[in-house]
């Protein structure tokens, strides 16, 4: 009963129509989930790791920060942001897996694991969006970012690939809904291509952000 009226007030928010005002200028921030699609040598690694009989722990994460936009007309709006997708393995020690509170302390740092890997892949670069609602924020929307791609690598084993820097582009739809006069919750979902060094990166993504 408790989860169904939570359902209703969910669908009940989302259905007020509320009109947000038109910005000079706005903040985009935006976390979610995401799946690595990686070229046969780090493919093989990431997923050797997981799949091994032993207490191994995956979490792919996507986000969007530090996104300025500005308006180009009443749906669209252009700028700036940093879309980021991690894809972290850690193995716990057996002895002190004991309970949510251990796994959540030892993530993502070195204390309390045998083996940490973490690929950080952010995008940095030119961002547009095209609202196909009334106003800005609002209705559903396509996104494309096109920018310099980098390859953060944080292991405390051998990984086939260091640090790096490329190119990529990044597609994207979703739908917006206006909340507050200033704010606008955007769901939505994206694919990523990097190209750095000699290998080709993909990852799909679905987030929830403000944009403000």
């Amino acid at each position: 009963m408790v989860l169904n009226k939570y359902f209703l007030l969910f669908f009940l928010f989302i259905a007020i129509p509320v009109q947000a005002e038109t910005e000079s200028w706005y903040i985009y921030w935006a976390l979610g989930f995401s799946h690595h699609n990686y070229d046969a040598p780090i493919a093989g690694f990431m997923d050797g790791l997981e799949n091994q009989p032993q207490t191994f722990s995956r979490t792919e994460t996507a986000s969007d920060a530090f996104g300025f936009y500005w308006p180009l007309d009443k749906k669209t709006i252009l700028g700036f942001v940093v879309s980021g997708t991690s894809d972290t393995i850690v193995r716990l020690k057996t002895e002190e897996i004991n309970s949510f509170a251990d796994m959540f302390l030892s993530f993502p740092y070195i204390e309390g694991t045998e083996a940490y890997v973490q690929l950080q892949r952010d995008l940095v670069g030119v961002s547009a969006m095209r609202f196909l609602g009334k106003e800005i924020g609002q209705g559903f929307y396509f996104r494309g970012d096109a920018g310099v791609a980098r390859l953060r690598v944080r292991s405390q084993i051998p990984v086939p690939v260091d640090d790096d820097r490329g190119y990529g582009i990044l597609i994207g739809l979703g739908y917006g809904f206006p909340v507050f006069k200033e704010s606008r919750l955007l769901i939505g979902a994206s694919w990523k291509y990097d190209r750095i060094g000699d290998l080709d990166y993909r990852s799909a993504a679905l987030t929830a952000g403000m944009l403000w």
